[in-house]
């Protein structure tokens, strides 16, 4: 019963979110970019979706390793997905606004994730004697250090000469935003 009346409450309120998510959309609309500009949007975007979705692979790893298997493909969803949004969403954001902070996430991203793998193993092949373990363990381990390392080389300054000279100025890194309406 409970199925059928799903659509029957109150109307509007199923098109909140989407209501919402459109205000802010257009609230934020980015100058035209030229062609070069809309390279590094594209590319962060890309490896954000990839970093991310290996980040929910390394999220179901664990679960597995705890005894939380899925069971179907909409168990893969949820909070379970969220890396793969957040990823691909930080990618497009670090593109548009600072492409030296999204080469140094993913280069932070990469080296790091190449270190979780080699820890997770070791870590997997201490733990259990499950055959499966070295490989969980570096499947969790790398994603981890996906993480890390993207937050790492995010927060690392991009490495302009101006910015750097006005940060040791001020003593702080400027910060603002704008809403329009």
């Amino acid at each position: 019963m409970r199925g059928r009346d799903r659509g029957r409450g109150r109307p509007g309120r199923r098109f909140v979110p989407a209501f919402a998510l459109a205000a802010l959309a257009s609230g934020w609309t980015p100058a035209q970019a030229h062609a070069q500009d809309a390279i590094p949007i594209l590319v962060g975007g890309a490896a954000g979706l990839l970093a991310g979705g290996y980040v929910s692979v390394g999220v179901i790893t664990a679960e597995a390793r705890t005894g939380r298997y899925l069971h179907s493909a909409e168990d893969a969803l949820g909070f379970r997905s969220l890396p793969v949004l957040i990823g691909g969403g930080t990618g497009v954001v670090l593109g548009a606004i600072d492409d030296r902070r999204l080469y140094n996430a993913m280069i932070g991203s990469v080296a790091a994730g190449a270190l979780g793998f080699g820890v997770g193993w070791l870590i997997g092949t201490q733990t259990a004697e499950d055959p499966g373990s070295p490989w969980a363990g570096a499947v969790i381990g790398s994603a981890a250090g996906i993480v890390l390392g993207g937050v790492i080389g995010m927060l690392v300054p991009g490495g302009d000469d101006d910015a750097a000279a006005n940060e040791q100025a001020d003593g702080g890194i400027p910060l603002g935003f704008t809403i329009r309406f």
